[in-house]
């Protein structure tokens, strides 16, 4: 409860947290002090603070209340207003100051109250100039300003909070840095870690190698634990996990780590089950079988709610919620460290039998939390299943999240590269919010040790999704069993460097094409796609275009009907589907059609960027068919219709030669002039680890279309170093945009390469390559060299729309265009303009 002693409140004491551990005896101890007291006995001096710095006080608020966190006792707000006049209302905080004692390794906290406890306040001004502010204490019987002030904010280079970015994709910091996350999943510590200083320490380590962003639950059990204490719901009570992120977020922010808060750890309101496979002895982990049964809120443990359910469909449950984001935010919502609100990690998990209301639950949080956080803080829900995130697509969250889970032991994954990219696509085809990776392993169970000691899936997946169009890298987790004891953290520096000096959160990087080219030629793989849904009546939407590249199709067929109805007999349904195919070489597509209607024939037809490119008339009841159509190598339009009267059903379809030997991902921004590329060798995987010896390596030219014109400055480098092995200037001729053409040296096992352009079409230079072999060394961050870029934008594209327009097209991965001059097929006699399909039984 608040104390009377006055005393108290003439103390000038720092709310700074010691993170270091004084000696007392031989134990370590943390000792948390209250903030500099505002005097109310002399007209105190206006204190300075610099711009999104931090100004504390105690506040002067007495009265004695069963439970000071409860706003059903009181509640109290200071308002700021702005040297503007702009009006910033911010929660105040009860707080209990406490001092911890642990021993050598910190398996155990024990926890002290110091002092009597105080009120306060934390608040980052985000304007220069004088601000005002008043206290208001707010309590059932009346309401009444308590004090005011002033205090003088001056400039400073103080970053600010992390915001979405100017294009709507990336992320920036308030002054207007852009801020791309790169990291891992640190969600929790525990006794065997040594707790909170175990913690710490691994902040220090993720900064040590470049990482700059980290993902915590405060709400498990056994580590930070609120909603775990009882009384159920009270913050009061909860005291000792407030200090724990009170010493996190102090860490985070003196090492840059940016920290997202999940808020609601779903498991906590779940039965929790037995996974499949028992995870190894050794190294050991905490307990995580926590789940409502041992939730101190429910009625069995002494709690108010009967039911998980009831705790998100009552008023009295979402009064108790709202009441611990209240708390949060007068707490921490000035930090600079906090990087978002996740309200729960899987929002599909908390009311399964009727997810409406889980939806209802989060809205109203996030109304509170844009209501309250006068920062305006990012705020993000997580799903247990991709498919799931359309509970997520009508709230209004500021990013979106996916997990990539593999199923080791009891599946063989596939390709990591292709994985990814197949698990990142449709969401970057559907949603026009940043998207972030949260969560990948090869096993949902148990860290995958044994299968990748070295990590080389978690390498391929972080550079993959850096360079997917998602607006950060993955974040892997195991970190507490696998990352961090093998230590894998060093994977991060290379990624860090190379995204450097990108101007993320303006410029107008997308997902893009590259040609490869090679002497001798290069050897492609076939594709098969299929998944079509297969129920009749259903429908494909009219607006999809789907892309089909070396890792399949996007957005996945299964939102695509099989049946392409005909018109006469569901004419309402009938419509065609269209397919963005960029073959590599010349090649034959396969429609391969698993039967027609009963009511009528079909008739399908195949157009290629308008034309009449095939047709195939199918009987009534027809058996299994195939159409087979020539395509010549570059990116074409396929339209697949149906002018039959009965429907006819797809199966999937199939290109003869299209997967390349050598996997990419590239984003290019063809306005301001930057490619970002990462190659990986087909044969340089995880799976194939005990032969990466043998891999002979390959080399090409990649070319890179509708490039502005002028110098561009190519840098080669090592994903495993961080070292640049070479940089060369290319010159890109063409009045508005040309053909970025890039040699690479032999891969054998991944690349990057970073392209941009620095000078306009008049400064041309004579292109210099300088190739510098260097040695894999362990990785450490330092930022690299600045590049800077053309001052001179340059014009979009123009295109020419074919007979037919063309719709909006999806983002492409790793699809391989070359545009050699057309040649025929020695057993096709058919003009390229007009070839010549062929039915298959």
């Amino acid at each position: 409860m608040a104390s009377k002693n006055a005393l108290w409140l003439c103390l000038c004491l720092s709310l700074a947290l010691w993170l270091g551990f004084a000696l007392r005896g031989s134990k370590p101890v943390i000792a948390q002090q209250p903030p500099t007291a505002t005097s109310t006995s002399a007209p105190p001096e206006v204190p300075e603070v610099p711009l999104n710095g931090l100004f504390e006080r105690t506040l002067p608020i007495f009265g004695e209340y069963s439970d000071p966190t409860d706003t059903r006792q009181i509640a109290v707000t200071v308002r700021f207003t702005a040297p503007d006049g702009s009006l910033f209302d911010l929660p105040a905080f009860w707080m209990q100051p406490q001092e911890v004692t642990c021993d050598e390794t910190c398996a155990v906290e024990t926890f002290t109250p110091i002092g009597a406890p105080a009120w306060a306040v934390r608040f980052r001004p985000t304007q220069v100039g004088e601000w005002l502010y008043t206290v208001e204490a707010r309590t059932p019987e009346t309401t009444r300003i308590v004090t005011a002030g002033r205090l003088r904010v001056t400039p400073s280079e103080e970053r600010g909070t992390i915001q979405i970015g100017r294009n709507g994709r990336y992320f920036s910091r308030a002054n207007g840095e852009p801020f791309f996350p790169v990291g891992l999943n640190l969600a929790w510590s525990w006794e065997g870690n040594g707790n909170t200083r175990g913690y710490i320490e691994w902040l220090e380590r993720l900064a040590r190698s470049g990482g700059n962003y980290a993902r915590l639950y405060v709400d498990v059990p056994w580590f930070i634990g609120f909603g775990w204490h009882t009384p159920a719901g009270s913050m009061a009570a909860a005291q000792s996990s407030a200090w724990r992120l009170d010493s996190i977020l102090r860490a985070a922010e003196a090492h840059g780590i940016a920290l997202q808060l999940v808020l609601l750890w779903h498991q906590g309101w779940t039965t929790y089950s037995d996974p499949p496979y028992n995870a190894p002895a050794t190294p050991a982990r905490p307990n995580t079988n926590a789940d409502w049964a041992l939730n101190p809120h429910n009625v069995r443990r002494g709690g108010a709610f009967p039911t998980a359910t009831s705790f998100f469909a009552t008023e009295d449950g979402r009064r108790v919620f709202r009441d611990r984001l209240r708390y949060m935010i007068a707490r921490w919502s000035h930090s600079a460290s906090l990087f978002a609100w996740e309200l729960t990690d899987q929002l599909d998990r908390l009311t399964p039998a009727n997810t409406a209301i889980a939806v209802e639950w989060a809205s109203e949080m996030i109304a509170y939390l844009r209501q309250n956080d006068p920062y305006r803080h990012l705020i993000t829900i997580g799903t247990r299943e991709n498919a799931n995130l359309a509970l997520v697509r009508d709230l209004p969250v500021d990013f979106i999240q996916a997990r990539y889970y593999q199923r080791l032991p009891s599946e063989t994954p596939p390709d990591q590269l292709i994985g990814t990219l197949n698990a990142l696509r449709p969401l970057l085809a559907e949603h026009t919010r940043p998207l972030l990776l949260s969560e990948f392993s090869l096993s949902p169970w148990f860290e995958p040790t044994e299968a990748d000691p070295e990590g080389l899936h978690v390498r391929t997946a972080l550079w993959a999704s850096a360079l997917s169009g998602a607006s950060g890298a993955g974040s892997s987790w195991w970190w507490d069993t696998y990352l961090l004891p093998r230590g894998l953290l060093d994977q991060l520096a290379p990624l860090r460097r190379f995204v450097e000096n990108i101007p993320w959160d303006t410029a107008d990087l997308r997902p893009t094409s590259l040609a490869l080219s090679a002497e001798p030629p290069l050897t492609y793989a076939p594709l098969r796609v299929s998944g079509y849904n297969a129920q009749l009546g259903s429908e494909t939407p009219p607006e999809l275009v789907f892309r089909l590249s070396a890792e399949g199709a996007a957005p996945p067929l299964s939102l695509a009907s099989a049946y392409l109805y005909g018109t006469r007999f569901n004419a309402q349904l009938s419509r065609p589907q269209q397919y963005l195919i960029a073959p590599p070489v010349e090649t034959t597509l396969r429609i391969n059609i698993l039967r027609s209607g009963d009511r009528g024939g079909a008739r399908l037809v195949v157009l290629n960027d308008g034309l009449l490119a095939a047709e195939l008339i199918l009987p009534p009841n027809s058996p299994p068919l195939a159409l087979s159509v020539p395509l010549k190598a570059g990116e074409q339009l396929i339209t697949l219709d149906n002018l039959g009267e009965d429907y006819l059903q797809l199966d999937s379809l199939q290109l003869a030669d299209y997967v390349p030997p050598l996997r990419f991902v590239a984003l290019a921004d063809r306005n301001g002039g930057i490619l970002l590329s990462f190659f990986q060798h087909q044969d340089y995987t995880w799976q194939n680890r005990a032969n990466l010896a043998q891999i002979v390596p390959i080399q090409a030219t990649f070319s890179a279309q509708h490039m502005p014109s002028g110098m561009y400055r190519v840098e080669f480098w090592d994903v495993f170093s961080g070292d640049v092995l070479g940089v060369e200037d290319v010159f890109v001729n063409g009045t508005v945009d040309g053909t970025l053409r890039v040699a690479l040296p032999p891969i054998a096992s991944m690349l990057a390469v970073r392209a941009i352009r620095y000078a306009e079409p008049s400064d041309r230079r004579t292109p210099t390559p300088t190739f510098t072999p260097t040695e894999r060394t362990t990785p450490s961050f330092t930022p690299s060299a600045t590049l800077t870029l053309s001052a001179t934008a340059t014009p979009s594209p123009t295109f020419t729309p074919s007979a037919t327009p063309s719709p909006t097209l999806t983002p492409t991965f790793g699809i391989l265009i070359s545009t050699p001059t057309p040649t025929q097929p020695e057993s096709l006699e058919v003009a390229p303009s007009t070839p010549l399909p062929s039915a298959t039984p």
